[in-house]
């Protein structure tokens, strides 16, 4: 499996020769959480390796995704600057181009988890948009120093009516029905809309094709 990732947007948009509808997803969390080893597990599948994470600025990753439908969509997977209470912002800036947030938290970091909820509560501040989703994702399941009660979650993202689900980003096949099930809330929503979204055209890639 081939892919390709794609640092930054603009040489997405030059010389663009045909149209294709998209999905635009952007990933947030506390530094050191492992958004970044989820995101390129799932699109190189690339193994995380444990050891002192390189800070994340912004990488923008594309991949395909395959639908309940069967249809191919492509993807494009925004992977934001890690947070930290020192270094608290919001992508403000993303919000009016993103049909999804995946908010990603650590369950062995509690700091990591209540930055998750932070967020969420200041995105749905400042969204200037309707019908974008959420998915929360728990991350280094596989490691034994849980912190973080899964009923604890859990019980959170019942009352914000969003889905959680955690993960170990050792196994890839963990991640794949999350990203489904992001992708196909988007899609719906898009079928949905009365007038549609504007269509944008983007280079030919060698990108992954992510299923199952």
């Amino acid at each position: 499996m081939t892919a390709s990732c794609i640092s930054e947007l603009p040489k997405m948009l030059k010389n663009q020769n045909h149209q294709s509808r998209f999905v635009r997803i952007t990933v947030c969390g506390a530094r050191g959480s492992g958004k970044t080893s989820l995101i390129e597990q799932l699109v190189y599948g690339i193994p995380p390796v444990r050891k002192k994470a390189q800070p994340t600025i912004e990488d923008i990753y594309a991949c395909f995704v395959e639908t309940e439908r069967g249809v191919r969509e492509k993807v494009f997977i925004h992977d934001t600057q890690g947070i930290d209470s020192s270094n608290y912002d919001i992508p403000r800036t993303l919000m009016p181009h993103t049909d999804a947030f995946i908010l990603v938290y650590a369950v062995n970091d509690v700091e990591s988890y209540n930055i998750m909820e932070q967020l969420k509560k200041d995105i749905d501040k400042n969204l200037s948009k309707k019908d974008v989703h959420f998915l929360i994702i728990g991350t280094k399941l596989d490691l034994k120093q849980r912190r973080v009660e899964a009923a604890v979650a859990l019980n959170w993202a019942a009352r914000e009516k969003v889905r959680l689900i955690e993960v170990s980003s050792l196994d890839r096949r963990s991640l794949v029905e999350p990203l489904q099930y992001i992708m196909n809330k988007v899609i719906q929503t898009q079928s949905k809309s009365t007038f549609g979204r504007p269509k944008l055209g983007a280079r030919s890639n060698t990108i992954a094709n992510i299923n199952d």
